[in-house]
């Protein structure tokens, strides 16, 4: 006599459905958190440099660099020292950035400093930011991006 619900040796089933709902929604609440927690991912500073640019670049390392800071007001504020204690400011020409005055700024430093690093307030534009960049690379052997 058979009992119901009981199966011999021989009749074990191997046909069964895998419930993967579950492993999809814990992807799913991964993958928000790694969007997530990436937003708050920011970068210290960028090496902007051009390769090849000149053989005394890694002697920028022994000074400290000149902080260019590019502020809403378009003005700059240059740092130089190790602790930024030299601050220099360069006001805006007419509400405009004064680039020739940073350019001179930067051609008295040239001796003192071997690296420079671009920061920029939020509201500066990244076109003003590059320009500013490519003056100090006129005047210092390597210029980064920092404080983004």
């Amino acid at each position: 006599m058979k009992k119901k619900g009981f199966l011999k040796h021989g009749e074990f089933e191997q046909d069964f459905e895998l419930n993967i709902a579950s492993i999809i929604d814990c992807f799913v609440v991964l993958i928000a958190f790694v969007l997530v927690s990436t937003s708050f991912f920011s970068i210290g500073i960028i090496d902007a440099e051009v390769a090849g640019a000149s053989d005394d670049a890694p002697a920028a390392v022994d000074t400290a660099p000149v902080v260019i800071e590019l502020k809403a007001d378009h003005s700059f504020v240059l740092k130089t020292g190790s602790f930024g204690q030299h601050v220099t400011k360069i006001a805006a020409r007419n509400a405009a950035w004064n680039f020739d005055r940073l350019a001179g700024s930067l051609d008295s430093l040239k001796e003192e400093a071997k690296s420079a690093i671009v920061v920029a307030d939020n509201s500066v534009s990244y076109r003003d930011v590059m320009a500013s960049m490519e003056v100090a690379k006129g005047k210092i052997a390597q210029v980064n991006l920092g404080g983004f």
